[in-house]
């Protein structure tokens, strides 16, 4: 009984002195496989070619906690009808692939939105009190020519 004492406690140490000497990034990329973000910092459109559930645009925003995807029911720049999250953007293409028979090809580049803006849009537009800290929630603002200009959608 000593010894399996003894010989858990060395394992115990040894163990602790490797994983401390693991540095956290490494175990990231080596547990997260290939398909993770890895900074892909951009936005993504398409146009579907057959509209489905009333879905005719798609949009994928990637950031530092993955990717979202959205879903419009117009063509024209607007608010998203419904998000969905993923871990990465191989997973949200290979989804919209097989749900909408998009092909990864297909898909645009876009701007990223600005700071404090909405990422579901395609031009700048926020919450109105955003940026200072103050949001007013179901108010929304456009930049139109360098100013901020409130709208109804």
């Amino acid at each position: 009984m000593f010894f399996l004492s003894k010989f858990l406690v060395y394992l115990f140490t040894a163990v602790m002195k490797t994983a401390t000497n693991i540095k956290p990034g490494n175990v990231v990329r080596h547990f997260s496989g290939t398909k993770t973000n890895r900074n892909i910092k951009m936005r993504k459109i398409v146009n579907l070619i057959e509209p489905k559930n009333g879905i005719v645009r798609l949009m994928i925003h990637n950031d530092k906690n993955g990717t979202y995807l959205f879903g419009f029911r117009k063509f024209e720049d607007c608010s998203s009808e419904f998000d969905e999250w993923y871990e990465s953007e191989i997973f949200a293409l290979e989804s919209c692939e097989s749900e909408y028979g998009i092909n990864i090809k297909n898909w645009n580049e876009i701007p990223n939105p600005e700071e404090n803006c909405q990422q579901d849009w395609i031009n700048p537009v926020r919450v109105k009190g955003r940026k200072n800290g103050n949001p007013e929630f179901g108010k929304l603002e456009k930049k139109m020519n360098g100013k901020w200009i409130e709208f109804l959608e």
